[in-house]
């Protein structure tokens, strides 16, 4: 599997944070992991170079969202996501400590690509990342 030059983990709880920076550096799955606090910070991030006319290679290929975020949570990004029309959308993963049918079938509903339970392990991503095109 090639690496992806870019992960954006969007999470605001520090621990959550920190465990799935160290387990995505351990992985060597991504040159450069960055992150985003809420959803509207990362809203904001990906306007501001997706929308770019000259797009710009150092941009996520995967999205890592937590569900249950204050300012914008991850199901509200997901629509807002969608809003932008990107011409190129990054892989969307949802995290979230619900196993809740309901959350699953949300999230896919909203186009999501993936959902994984934290804790996040890198098995599930690296197992998604060979499903999905490169």
């Amino acid at each position: 599997m090639k690496k992806l030059d870019l992960i954006m983990l969007i999470e605001d709880d520090p621990t959550a944070t920190f465990l799935a920076h160290r387990v995505l550096k351990n992985s060597s799955l991504a040159e450069n992991l960055c992150t985003a606090r809420n959803g509207k910070q990362a809203l904001t991030f990906i306007q501001s170079h997706f929308g770019a006319p000259d797009y710009h290679p150092l941009l996520p290929s995967v999205l890592l969202v937590d569900i249950s975020m204050p300012v914008m949570g991850g199901f509200e990004f997901l629509r807002q996501l969608d809003l932008l029309h990107l011409k190129k959308r990054p892989w969307v993963v949802m995290l979230s400590s619900s196993r809740k049918k309901d959350d699953v079938e949300k999230a896919f509903q909203l186009n999501a690509d993936g959902y994984f339970t934290k804790p996040f392990r890198i098995e599930d991503l690296t197992e998604f990342l060979t499903t999905v095109p490169q």
